[in-house]
């Protein structure tokens, strides 16, 4: 085996350099090492899959091409929906993130004699697996002694003014991303337990030197990279195809209907002209007892829109993890969990109205001007731009599978994605069944941090009034004029609109 470069006493080593074969192998191996399993021959992995430098770290990343056919392709309508591709005529190549390589990880596979990384890596290109174990020694990385840079893997130096990687040794994964089991921490160190906690230096830091002994361009940017990662694209993707239209919603006018989650749920969506929204609205709402679907509208933009569709799996990964203080005005979202659906109605219909209305009463808060009061409102706001007020061209209309318009608020999650000032999906959900049995009030349209009802049944007196003001202000940590001026508007309005800043 020949190499290439030279070390002078008292410089830093420069990159060694390889036959491409060998390098070629090493590449090979960090791919799939990155991978983990993965279905698919070794050929079509590497035909599929890159690394790619970010941010001292590795980015795994898979190649698709525009207007291909099967799964390596992405559609024209795939690309303009969910990935706002401009577009670059067939054949073209687009690289989604698969994930980003984390040290513990890589270590571990390259490690396992299950996994057989390296005599993969060496099979596919044409090297000896020894060879490619000697180029891993050369720089740095002893897979025997589990050293890198002469170091015990589980105990590398990490400059804590940079990123580092931090994972738990656990007995069931649940996490992948931040957990290991102990058959996989063993690899690392035998000497690890469960519960023991594995601290490493950013992957690109401590593998420098392996990362210098590949091609020159293996970790540049080739080809657009769009910000949505691979498993949420193909997620994305099995919701872009029309669904049969349910016979019960047939001949309502209401064109090409789509699944709104890919896990699923029931819940259907078709995007509507915005003049004639808030009456189709009305239509399926009289009819809901028979369709067995209540419409939601949903407003946003068009970014807010797309997001929409993974708002469950953004909601679950995002969740606050650690406590939260207790002086939060309103009614904090994590105290609550962000199940599935039937989860969320359940857990509502077991919430104390009551005691919820009353600690949100006693939060602070202090009342805005007068010119803060929202006034009489008359018609729904999710259908208009909110400057010039004309109708939206279009506005998308969900349809939830579900016998109480007051249940529809635990299929909607995209009410959460104003921030952390939105209460729990559960409380909205239990203050909706309150004010439905009340007052007739459906739940019209949901958006980021916006929530709007259509009422039948106004307040019968100003003390009646006032105590719902004092409802809807313990909602709304928003503070949008006093109790009285929203008990005066309470009086006339025919809808309902509470948002959270």
């Amino acid at each position: 085996m020949s190499t290439q470069g030279s070390k002078t006493s008292g410089s830093p080593p420069e990159a060694l350099r390889y036959p491409q074969e060998l390098e070629a192998a090493l590449e090979a191996a960090l791919i799939f090492a990155a991978l983990g399993p993965a279905q698919g021959s070794d050929e079509e992995l590497l035909a599929r899959h890159r690394l790619e430098a970010e941010d001292d770290g590795l980015a795994l990343l898979r190649r698709y091409g525009l207007e291909v056919e099967g799964p390596e392709g992405i559609s024209a309508k795939e690309a303009e929906e969910m990935l706002e591709l401009p577009y670059f005529g067939p054949g073209n190549l687009v690289e989604l993130t698969v994930d980003v390589a984390r040290l513990p990880h890589l270590l571990v596979r390259l490690a396992d004699p299950e996994a057989r990384v390296l005599a993969r890596a060496a099979a596919v290109a044409g090297v000896d697996e020894a060879e490619l174990r000697t180029v891993l020694r050369r720089s740095g990385l002893d897979l025997e002694a589990r050293t890198l840079k002469r170091h015990p893997w589980t105990r590398m130096p990490i400059a804590r003014d940079r990123s580092w990687t931090s994972v738990k040794v656990v007995e069931t994964v649940k996490d992948p991303r931040l957990q290991l089991s102990l058959r996989e921490a063993r690899l690392l160190d035998p000497s690890l337990t469960v519960g023991a906690e594995v601290e490493m230096p950013n992957t690109g830091e401590a593998l420098s030197d392996v990362l210098e002994a590949l091609p020159p361009q293996a970790l540049r940017p080739r080809f657009y990279r769009p910000a949505l990662e691979v498993e949420r694209f193909e997620a994305l993707r099995r919701i872009v195809p029309e669904v049969p239209t349910p016979e019960p919603l047939k001949g309502l006018d209401l064109g090409p209907l789509h699944a709104l989650y890919p896990q699923g749920y029931g819940v259907l969506y078709a995007d509507v002209p915005g003049e004639k929204a808030e009456r189709l609205w009305r239509t399926l709402d009289a009819q809901a007892s028979r369709t067995g679907y209540r419409p939601v509208l949903l407003g946003g933009n068009e970014r807010e829109l797309r997001e929409a569709h993974l708002a469950w799996w953004e909601e679950q990964a995002n969740r606050p993890k650690l406590p939260q203080p207790d002086n939060h005005i309103g009614l904090p979202m994590w105290d609550d969990p962000v199940e599935d659906p039937p989860s969320n109605v359940a857990l509502a219909e077991r919430v104390d109205v009551e005691a919820l209305i009353a600690k949100a009463r006693a939060a602070p808060r202090s009342d805005m001007g007068e010119d803060e009061a929202q006034g009489v409102r008359t018609s729904l706001g999710a259908v208009v731009e909110p400057l010039s007020r004309k109708p939206y061209e279009r506005v998308r209309l969900a349809l939830v599978p579900t016998d109480a318009a007051w249940k529809t608020v635990a299929f909607l999650p995209v009410l959460l994605q104003a921030g952390e000032s939105t209460p729990s999906l559960v409380k909205v959900t239990a203050m909706a069944r309150r004010w439905e049995e009340r007052y007739g009030a459906r739940v019209a349209s949901v958006t980021p941090g916006t929530v709007e009802w259509v009422v039948d049944r106004l307040p019968k007196d100003r003390d009646a009034a006032l105590a719902l003001a004092y409802e809807h202000l313990a909602l709304v940590p928003s503070n949008v004029g006093t109790a009285e001026q929203e008990a005066a508007a309470l009086l006339e309005s025919t809808t309902w609109h509470l948002w959270w800043d």
